[in-house]
């Protein structure tokens, strides 16, 4: 799932070498402390809080990848910082990708949003966002 960059390598490589990505954020400098990992599924092994920043074209291999049998831990959560909605025609349904997650993986998805581009959020200008959570589950009833 990780870009080759013509003549440069791995996306991911690069990253860790020189902490910019060069491809979707060139000349920001990247934390020390980010490591990018070249396999989804290692990268959340073990994470209780998954959050998807993926561009929503990008989604469907991603869930492919994180739906197979072991992949998730038990009892994790996720934010999905996806734009957008998914419309279904041919049943005239529309869909938020907070959604979409809880259904396909079955997690608990959070939204977060707002008028944030990611070139803003690197230069640390100001940005505002909105974070949803999903209701707790209802509480069993049982008979009297």
């Amino acid at each position: 799932m990780c870009a080759q960059i013509p003549g440069k390598g791995l996306l991911t490589d690069i990253i860790n070498e020189t902490h910019e990505n060069a491809r979707y954020l060139p000349e920001m400098k990247l934390p020390d402390n980010l490591v990018a990992v070249p396999s989804l599924t290692e990268c959340v092994k073990g994470a209780t809080l998954i959050v998807f920043c993926v561009p929503h074209q990008f989604l469907p291999p991603v869930l492919k990848e994180l739906a197979k049998p072991g992949v998730l831990t038990k009892g994790a959560r996720a934010i999905s910082a996806i734009k957008g909605i998914e419309v279904d025609l041919k049943n005239a349904e529309i869909y938020t990708y907070p959604s979409i997650l809880e259904r396909k993986l079955g997690l608990p998805c959070s939204a977060l949003g707002g008028a944030n581009i990611a070139l803003e959020v690197a230069n640390e200008e100001f940005c505002e966002t909105t974070c949803v959570r999903p209701p707790p589950p209802s509480p069993s009833t049982s008979p009297s």
